[in-house]
């Protein structure tokens, strides 16, 4: 500022200008700051940053800055395995259908209901067999009375070996008819064909009530390997491998599950099979990936249809590659989109 010579400048002067100073400083320092070469404004925030990490103050900035650098490097230097997350669903393995062998009547055998575990050769049902039994009494009763008719013809003089060779072959017929009235008796009494659970067939309140030829009375699950149904996303399925025996023996089992009805047991299992076509579940596209459970880790709560959360090992992965990638692939594609 320039004033004339011999000027004084009175109180009221030096006031004005003591506040335009305050007022205009800041503003004129802010644009000599701001007014500089873009890499000269950045070396000189570095020289900064540098007198706070190096200089002999500021020692939570030193901790900090050590502390940030540290866990960067972590993050993008340990790796640990990474899991691909899907949900699953028990399947039965081996599902029997037992049909009903003839038309009759049903006759419930308590105790035998859905979700029950049974012995092998176990009664489940039975049928009422009174025609089979009526026809079994008679074809015995005719198969002894050719076996008397054939004795007869050999006991003339001299025999009468037409009429013995006739009741011979009427006997064998009513002998053969007999053993299929058996058979169906037999049947009548419908049997566990192994140690299992029953998963239909409720006959509590249908007792006596007529069935056919054919007609389903059971689902039966016989005991042994519990297989799994998980849906894995199409984001993540190519990570997915199926395990062979020379892999098992290298990397053991493929992952772990826990039901929701039983959250923190974890079990292991082993993929057996990929489903290569795509199916549509919860308005997304997923793909089937079967698995079987060792048998020594069978559960006797678990029952077809239960639900839960799969945890399959893809491999060893660096932690800001598992944090990112999902990201980094949808921009990928995005990005592809727009250029």
């Amino acid at each position: 500022m320039e004033f004339a010579p011999g000027v004084k400048l009175t109180p009221h002067t030096s006031s004005g200008l003591s506040v335009a100073v305050d007022l205009l400083a800041p503003q004129l320092y802010d644009r000599y700051q701001n007014d500089r070469w873009l890499i000269t404004k950045t070396g000189i925030s570095i020289r900064e940053m540098s007198k706070h990490v190096i200089g002999s103050q500021y020692m939570l900035a030193k901790v900090i800055s050590i502390g940030v650098a540290a866990l960067i490097l972590f993050v993008c230097l340990f790796q640990m395995t990474y899991h691909v997350s899907a949900p699953f669903q028990f399947a039965s393995v081996d599902k029997t259908v037992i049909a009903c062998p003839f038309d009759g009547r049903v006759n419930y055998v308590p105790g035998i209901y859905p979700g029950v575990h049974v012995k092998k050769g176990q009664e489940l049902l039975s049928i009422d067999a009174t025609e089979y039994m009526k026809k079994l009494f008679s074809a015995n009763a005719d198969a002894e009375k050719y076996d008397a008719q054939a004795r007869d013809a050999l006991s003339q003089n001299p025999p009468k070996t037409g009429d013995y060779a006739v009741a011979m072959a009427s006997e064998l017929g009513a002998e053969a008819e007999a053993r299929l009235d058996q058979f169906y008796i037999d049947e009548g009494t419908i049997r566990a064909p192994s140690d299992g659970m029953v998963l239909t067939g409720d006959f509590e309140d249908q007792d006596n009530v007529m069935k056919h030829q054919g007609d389903p009375l059971f689902d039966f699950q016989p005991d042994g390997k519990k297989r799994l149904e998980i849906f894995v996303s199409e984001a993540d399925i190519q990570m997915v491998k199926q395990y062979g025996d020379q892999a098992l023996k290298q990397y053991g089992d493929s992952g772990q599950f826990a039901t929701e009805a039983l959250p923190r047991d974890k079990y292991p299992f082993i993929i057996t099979r990929i489903n290569p076509v795509g199916d549509s579940r919860d308005s997304n596209n997923v793909f089937r990936v079967f698995a079987e459970v060792p048998n020594w880790q069978k559960h006797p709560e678990w029952l077809p249809g239960m639900e839960g959360q799969a945890n399959i090992s893809i491999g060893k992965r660096r932690l800001v590659w598992i944090w990112t990638h999902k990201f980094v692939d949808f921009m990928r594609l995005k990005i592809w989109e727009w250029f």
